[in-house]
């Protein structure tokens, strides 16, 4: 539900007015936007709320079949995380005045 409501609240300059559909393999998402506000805490509701101001099309995709979601949802083991080596990162106070430098002729 986050997720949804985030995406919508960040593209909402070129979703508004337009017709889209939100694909989610999480089917209680499609059930709390077509029963309404039910039983839902106050931050679920304003969400619920916000996502169907702008659309009440919320369809259920199986996961294997998302694989759009599933590719971005899976980091690459060289992304994960940078370790950075603290001997090199404490003489740190040599490299700024080459940045500094126009190096470019």
């Amino acid at each position: 539900l986050l997720a949804i409501y985030l995406a919508i609240r960040h593209f909402r300059h070129w979703l508004e007015g337009r017709q889209f559909t939100v694909l989610t393999d999480h089917k209680p998402i499609v059930q709390a936007v077509q029963r309404g506000t039910g039983s839902h805490n106050p931050r679920e509701v304003r969400q619920l709320d916000y996502i169907t101001s702008f659309t009440s099309d919320v369809r259920h995709i199986k996961g294997a079949q998302n694989t759009v979601a599933d590719l971005l949802s899976r980091a690459s083991v060289g992304s994960l995380s940078v370790v950075l080596d603290s001997a090199n990162v404490k003489h740190y106070h040599y490299l700024l005045p080459e940045q500094d430098e126009d190096h470019s002729s």
